[in-house]
């Protein structure tokens, strides 16, 4: 599924890795002009700050859309009231304005391509929000009023709640010992959040690289795996339990196939992280529709919580379990077996 790229792709933390799939929304050339949004925000409440897309659809008179795609003014509004509204089962309690801002200025560039990115607007909000639990629901209701059409566009979703891992770390010795026997596996077991649907999870190896011409030279580098995506949850409820089962030997074929060979550096592993990805219904259905049709009929249907509107607006959840330590057994055969050696890593 890999929803982790939808959130790179959008700048919010933006992954799973998170990238939102293409959809042929067909427009027909001869009906009369409609202003349609296209919006795609994904809140969660482990961010300090969280960000929402508002772009327009448009017909071209001339028929050259690819031209108009290359202004700026053609994929934005002009004037946008945007606010986001917290309601607490079910009674509204607390109003956020976002600002608009361009994310070329804060290290959230747009990618080149077909679309003008001269700027790359977007709606943010800085408020911290809730999560839901067993005591306390949380929704979330976006309402964007057009200032000069007058048209008022909305979406709902219900914010999901933390997802515990349970198994294969204890709570108080954050450490890790990675197997790299053919057939023996890590067990991954969580007790679900509130609201989550689907389940990314992966794996950062960070190790130390020493220059053996200039030991006055260390850098930092990382290495992800991603361990399981789009893993369905037992029910929207939460505080099921789940289980994924993964290979452990992958880890090691992932630093072969991702760290180059390197006879003039030596290594070090550091520590490893943990990062959950949660993703409400809505961002899953997406997902669903959108994946690319593998059989003969190509036309799909189309999802959308926009309304009136193109897009999805959900919630997401990032549980990150940070610094934990390399278990003896790991370190050894990173740095003794024969397979690994090509790494360059020493104790």
């Amino acid at each position: 599924m890999g929803f982790t790229k939808i959130i790179k792709t959008f700048g919010i933390a933006f992954s799973m890795i998170f990238i939102f799939q293409g959809c042929d929304n067909s427009l027909d050339v001869s009906a009369d002009w409609k202003e349609i949004a296209v919006v795609y925000g994904l809140l969660n409440p482990t961010d300090e700050e969280n960000f929402i897309r508002i772009n327009k659809a448009y017909l071209s008179p001339d028929g050259n859309a690819v031209e108009l795609a290359g202004v700026s003014d053609s994929l934005y509004f002009d004037s946008l009231d945007v606010k986001v509204v917290e309601f607490q089962n079910g009674t509204e309690r607390r109003v956020f304005t976002l600002d608009r801002i361009n994310g070329n200025d804060i290290g959230l560039p747009k990618d080149s391509g077909l679309f003008a990115n001269d700027v790359n607007y977007l709606y943010r909000l800085t408020a911290q929000l809730k999560e839901s639990d067993l005591s306390n629901t949380y929704a979330y209701q976006l309402l964007i009023v057009n200032k000069f059409s007058g048209k008022i566009i909305t979406a709902r979703f219900d914010m999901i709640g933390r997802m515990d891992l349970l198994s294969p770390l204890k709570p108080f010795n954050p450490i890790l010992d990675i197997p790299s026997d053919a057939g023996r596996s890590l067990v991954f077991k969580y007790r679900e959040g509130r609201f989550a649907k689907m389940y990314d999870a992966k794996m950062r190896f960070f190790y130390d690289e020493l220059d053996i011409n200039d030991t006055t030279q260390v850098r930092r580098y990382f290495v992800d795996w991603q361990l399981f995506t789009g893993k369905e949850t037992v029910s929207l409820r939460g505080y099921d339990e789940n289980i994924v089962i993964v290979s452990s030997s992958l880890f090691y074929e992932n630093l072969l196939s991702k760290i180059p060979v390197n006879n003039q550096v030596k290594r070090k592993g550091v520590s490893l992280s943990l990062h959950f990805y949660g993703g409400g219904e809505h961002l899953y259905t997406y997902i669903q529709v959108n994946k690319p049709s593998l059989g003969i009929v190509q036309k799909k249907p189309e999802f959308t919580n926009i309304s009136p509107g193109l897009g999805v607006f959900s919630a997401r959840y990032i549980n990150r379990i940070e610094n934990i330590r390399i278990d003896e057994n790991t370190t050894k055969y990173l740095v003794e077996s024969e397979k690994m050696k090509p790494l360059g890593f020493s104790y």
